[in-house]
């Protein structure tokens, strides 16, 4: 497949998704870097991806999560302010999570890479990290593979992932 052909609408390899996860908090970060973002790809901002404080998306937005329910008394979740507690985080108390439902018919066998980028450290090293991959991929590749359909963890800059069953989406509240 010839991929990058200079934007996420044209480029047969960006795969067309729906931000999943709901907040009530309007002004978080999340809430506005997720309007308008409909392909996970490689280009950072999309033509009408939202600003948050004047700033730019330079990506899909992710969600800071904890395992915590006591986090700030309770009181801060994923659900109330697009960040902190929410019981899909099984993990631990500083996991970040990308919730997105996918056209899983554009990925190669259900395989799909990708990799994180922040703001402070820039993009991921590459990696291939091998210890979750439950059936072989179709191809060679350099970044975290992640499986659609599945719960897909990583560590930022490790060759450490997951791959599990998505527990039941009544989770969210």
């Amino acid at each position: 497949m010839n991929c990058q052909q200079g934007n996420a609408s044209n480029d047969p390899c960006s795969i067309p998704i729906r931000h999943d996860t709901v907040t009530q908090n309007h002004e978080s970060a999340y809430y506005k870097w997720s309007r308008g973002d409909q392909y996970l790809d490689w280009y950072g901002a999309e033509k009408n991806q939202g600003t948050f404080q004047s700033k730019q998306a330079e990506g899909s937005p992710m969600i800071w999560t904890t395992n915590d329910k006591e986090f700030k008394n309770g009181e801060e979740t994923v659900a109330k302010y697009g960040s902190g507690y929410t019981p899909l985080n099984t993990l631990g108390a500083h996991y970040w999570m990308l919730d997105i439902m996918m056209d899983c018919s554009k990925t190669e066998s259900g395989w799909f890479e990708l990799k994180a980028y922040s703001t402070t450290e820039k993009w991921e090293k590459y990696t291939k990290d091998t210890s979750c991959l439950q059936r072989k991929p179709p191809y060679s590749y350099g970044n975290h593979l992640a499986l659609c359909g599945k719960l897909n963890v990583f560590k930022f800059n490790e060759e450490w992932c997951r791959i599990k069953d998505i527990p039941n989406r009544n989770v969210f509240g």
